[in-house]
């Protein structure tokens, strides 16, 4: 009997291990521009240190949040996660875009304290995600500082765009505004240098 009992515990506890699969992560960052349809005019040789990007608290994970349609509700999917620090990821990818479009420059992100740029940019994020079937959204504050601290710029961007469904076609569209996004400061430097 007690043999019995220990096979029947066994065999139940194979069963529940071996039957449910616990789906797979998918990792997602995002991807810089590759070209610039224009590359803008840039003095050779400014520097441009681009600080750590702050997100909201809310964002501040390795899970992708979007927004619920007609709700105040956000859903944080477990399975659908960033590759690395959202802030590092956009400090990085917004100094690879910035590269891009000012190829004479030096941009890149500004990790110690005593590095000195011509300008350092500061990004604060306010919204960065979207609602699936209707719009993706990147909200942010910005400045441009010279190397003595002082604001040169401080300016507001909001950019939206068509979304479908899926969290591939959500970050693709993101690494679209954030191209766009970087664009604009990269334009915004150069207005400072004339």
């Amino acid at each position: 009997m007690k043999r019995i009992f220990s096979t029947a515990l066994i065999l139940l506890l194979a069963g529940c291990i071996g039957t449910g699969r616990t789906p797979q992560s998918k990792f997602y960052g995002i991807r810089p521009v590759s070209q610039a349809e224009e590359a803008l005019t840039a003095y050779k040789g400014i520097s441009i240190g681009i600080e750590e990007v702050k997100v909201p608290a809310y964002m501040d994970k390795p899970q992708i949040v979007t927004e619920r349609k007609n709700s105040l509700e956000l859903n944080i999917s477990e399975l659908n996660r960033w590759s690395e620090p959202l802030s590092s990821m956009l400090q990085r990818t917004i100094a690879d875009d910035m590269a891009v479009y000012l190829p004479r420059a030096l941009v890149k992100p500004k990790n110690y304290g005593r590095e000195i740029f011509d300008y350092t940019v500061f990004v604060e994020i306010n919204k960065f995600g979207g609602i699936f079937g209707e719009n993706a959204v990147l909200e942010a504050w910005w400045s441009v500082s010279d190397k003595n601290g002082r604001i040169l710029a401080r300016e507001q961007t909001y950019l939206t765009v068509p979304l479908g469904d899926g969290y591939e076609v959500l970050v693709e569209k993101q690494s679209l505004m954030v191209g766009e996004f970087s664009k604009q400061i990269a334009k915004k430097i150069i207005q400072l240098r004339k």
